[in-house]
């Protein structure tokens, strides 16, 4: 992904404000909807970190990632947050590392707009030019 880290992290959390709207029954909780400068640091981090790690992924795989099912989209999205969770934060709420099982549909669905949000923006680009 040509896109400069940060901007990488800002479509992150784009994708997942977008997502939860378009996903979540109900009202979210207001955090869920926090634009970026009213991240914490290691969420801004995490979110310029998991864009990458998307990117790569569409990248190496040739842009093939087309092929993936919404929830191994979804799933690797989740991974990847997770770890990063954990990477930050010693003792997380339960809730930041909720395995995918385990997860309601609206993030199900919300994590798997932020891949292909993200892998749009590289095939755009030309970098994942297999799709």
């Amino acid at each position: 992904m040509t896109l400069e880290r940060e901007a990488a992290g800002r479509l992150l959390r784009t994708a997942w404000i977008e997502g939860v709207g378009r996903h979540h029954t109900g009202t979210p909780r207001a955090r869920a909807l926090d634009g970026w400068e009213d991240l914490a640091s290691w969420e801004r981090d995490s979110s310029c970190t998991v864009a990458e790690q998307i990117a790569q992924l569409v990248v190496a795989a040739n842009g093939r990632t087309s092929r993936l099912t919404r929830a191994q989209r979804g799933q690797f999205v989740a991974t990847c947050w997770i770890a990063q969770v954990h990477r930050h934060l010693s003792e997380p709420h339960v809730s930041s590392i909720t395995p995918w099982e385990e997860m309601p549909d609206w993030q199900r669905q919300t994590v798997a707009h932020v891949f292909d949000v993200i892998e749009q923006a590289v095939v755009e680009q030309g970098a994942g030019a297999g799709s």
